[in-house]
């Protein structure tokens, strides 16, 4: 989804999740992880290109933590370079209420 609403061709796109680190990241060790700017020294050139392609500068990986498992991961990118630190305790309350929302989902 982005500013103009859900983006159906997104959707139906499949990402290699590996070949994003700071995704990566967020999976494996189940913390929230910011990519402040593009010149972050932690993304690869090919990272770096799609991301510069869609027009996005900066992003933070959400994981939706479950009984020490990740079971999803929001990813919030926006298009300018951005400092996510005053916004932190937001977000992570926000990956708790996802989290919450879709153990209920699995439940049903």
């Amino acid at each position: 989804m982005d500013a103009d609403g859900v983006d159906k061709d997104a959707a139906r796109e499949s990402l290699d999740v590996d070949a994003f680190l700071a995704t990566t990241l967020a999976l494996r060790s189940g913390e929230l992880v910011t990519v402040r700017a593009l010149d972050d020294p932690r993304l690869t050139e090919r990272e770096r290109r799609y991301t510069q392609e869609w027009g996005y500068r900066s992003e933070v990986c959400i994981p939706l933590v479950s009984r020490h498992a990740v079971i999803g991961l929001i990813d919030v990118l926006d298009t300018r370079p951005r400092e996510y630190t005053a916004h932190r305790d937001y977000l992570q309350s926000l990956g708790r209420v996802a989290t919450a929302t879709v153990e209920k989902e699995i439940r049903a």
